[in-house]
């Protein structure tokens, strides 16, 4: 799962989409228990991928997505994104 965070007044503020925020109250120690069993979770996925063991889930901005990504379709100039 992706998501933007922020944390005030006791309630954990999660963006998950676009249309979509959750409030959730939580302590200060929870929603750092929460951040690390992301943490982990991401970290695994990166070491599965890295070994070859799970296929990477493309973000298409990061390096490695740019170099590999693979046009299917002819695409018009103004449709191109430049980072």
């Amino acid at each position: 799962m992706s998501f933007d965070a922020s944390y005030e007044d006791g309630t954990l503020y999660m963006v998950t989409d676009v249309n979509n925020v959750e409030h959730h109250m939580m302590s200060k120690a929870d929603v750092v228990d929460f951040a690390g069993k992301e943490l982990s979770e991401t970290l695994n996925s990166i070491l599965n991928a890295n070994d070859g063991e799970e296929v990477p889930t493309r973000c298409n901005h990061c390096e490695y997505c740019r170099l590999t990504k693979k046009i299917e379709l002819p695409i018009h100039a103004s449709d191109i994104e430049i980072y």
